[in-house]
C-alpha cells in the first residue's frame, strides 16, 4: 500500500529524529548501553512511533507496536535493529531500477554454479542486498544465505535493486551467521570473512582452493565478534585512500572476481 501525505509525513519525522539520534550518539560502542529516559528527542520519537497505531497504511500501523522495544536504556546495535523497518518503508534515495536499461540479457542462458556461497550478516540496506544479488547471479554463485536482520529478496527494495536476479539465485534464512559458518564448513567450505582487521590478509596474498563462502557484515560495524571467531580467514581488500573500506557490495564484487579468476585458471 501507497502511503498517503499525512502517514509519509509521519515516517518523515520518525526517521529524522532517529537520523538526529544516531547522530549524536556517543561514541562508545555499538553494544554498550545508553540510558535515553532524559532524551527529550528520543521520548518523542517513541511517541511518534506509538501514534503510528492511528496511520492509514497497514503497514505502518503495525509498526507501532514496535515502540515496546524501545528501551529507554539501549544500545546502538538495539536501536538499528528497531529503526529499519521504518526505514525500509521510506522511497527517499533513488533506486537502480529508475535508471537501469536492462539490454543484452540472454534468458535461454544456462548458469553453471560455481563452488562459491554468500553469508550476508545484518547487512541493512536493502538496495546493497539487492546489489549482492545481481553480482552473485553474474558469477554463479550457488547460494546466498541471509542472517539477522538483512533484508531478503521478499523485500520490495531488495526485489527492485535485484533487477529480477532474486528468482535465479538459490537463498535462504538463517537466524544467525555463525550457525550458516558451522554448516557450510560441515560441507567442507572454507569461510573467508571480508574485514578490515588488523590480522587479515590482503586480498592479492589469498591463495583461494576448493569451496569457499565468504562472510559480510553490517555496513557500519562490521562482523560479529562470535562471527569472526567460526572463520577460517579473514580477508581485506587494500586501499589507497583515506577511507579503509568500501561498500559490502562492491567489496564483496572485488572479492568474489578474484575467487573465480583463480578458480577457472584452476579448472
Amino acid at each position: 500500500m501507497t502511503l498517503g501525505a499525512r502517514d509519509q509525513s509521519r515516517l518523515a519525522r520518525i526517521l529524522e529524529r532517529a537520523r538526529q539520534l544516531e547522530l549524536a550518539w556517543p561514541a562508545n560502542g555499538r553494544t554498550q548501553k545508553l540510558n535515553l529516559a532524559a532524551s527529550f528527542m528520543y521520548q518523542e520519537l517513541k511517541r511518534e512511533i506509538s501514534s503510528c497505531s492511528e496511520a492509514d497504511a497497514d503497514s505502518l500501523q503495525r509498526l507501532a507496536a514496535s515502540a515496546t522495544h524501545f528501551h529507554d536504556e539501549i544500545s546502538l546495535a538495539h536501536f538499528y535493529a528497531c529503526i529499519v523497518p521504518f526505514e525500509r518503508l521510506s522511497s527517499r534515495a533513488l533506486r537502480d531500477d529508475e535508471f537501469l536499461i536492462e539490454e543484452g540479457d540472454d534468458a535461454e542462458k544456462i548458469v553453471e554454479r560455481v563452488p562459491l556461497k554468500l553469508i550476508v550478516e545484518n547487512v541493512r540496506s536493502a538496495f546493497n542486498v539487492g546489489a549482492l544479488f545481481r553480482t552473485c547471479e553474474c558469477l554463479g554463485v550457488s547460494e546466498i544465505i541471509v542472517t539477522g536482520y538483512t533484508p531478503g529478496p521478499d523485500d520490495e527494495k531488495t526485489e527492485r535493486t535485484a533487477m529480477g536476479t532474486a528468482e535465479m539465485v538459490p537463498w535462504r534464512r538463517v537466524d544467525r551467521a555463525r550457525a550458516a559458518c558451522e554448516e557450510l564448513q560441515r560441507q567442507g567450505y572454507k569461510i573467508v570473512a571480508l574485514e578490515t582487521a588488523a590480522h587479515a590478509t590482503s586480498l592479492g596474498e589469498m591463495k583461494f582452493e576448493g569451496r569457499v563462502a565468504f562472510v559480510l557484515g553490517n555496513e557500519r560495524f562490521g562482523i560479529e565478534a562470535d562471527t569472526l571467531e567460526m572463520v577460517d580467514e579473514v580477508c581485506r581488500i587494500p586501499v589507497r585512500g583515506v577511507k579503509n573500506s568500501m561498500n559490502v557490495g562492491v567489496a564483496f564484487g572485488i572479492a568474489a572476481f578474484e575467487w573465480l579468476r583463480q578458480y577457472e585458471g584452476r579448472t
